[in-house]
């Protein structure tokens, strides 16, 4: 079981940043979006409204696109770690 010291509240991540993560996640594993269909499963349009902050992923969705990039879920989850995270 993970430490919940350490991971983020899904509601304490902006989508804005989520959408922009997850372009450059796929953009560094040069995969387009048709590729991420194919990969994925999800629809065109779930794509391209993860990618533009129109939708509340699921953290399945998150883990099926950032596994076909090439990635784990814990890669994409690591800047909003809590130890990663300034505190004031």
């Amino acid at each position: 079981m993970a430490n919940s010291k350490t991971l983020p509240e899904i509601s304490d991540i902006d989508r804005t940043e989520i959408a922009a993560r997850l372009i450059m996640f796929r953009r560094t594993a040069n995969k387009s979006i048709s590729d991420m269909v194919e990969a994925t499963s999800i629809s065109r349009s779930g794509i391209l409204k993860m990618e533009s902050d129109e939708s509340n992923p699921t953290i399945a969705s998150i883990a099926a696109y950032v596994t076909a990039c090439g990635k784990t879920i814990g890669e994409f989850f690591a800047p909003w770690k809590r130890d990663n995270r300034k505190t004031g």
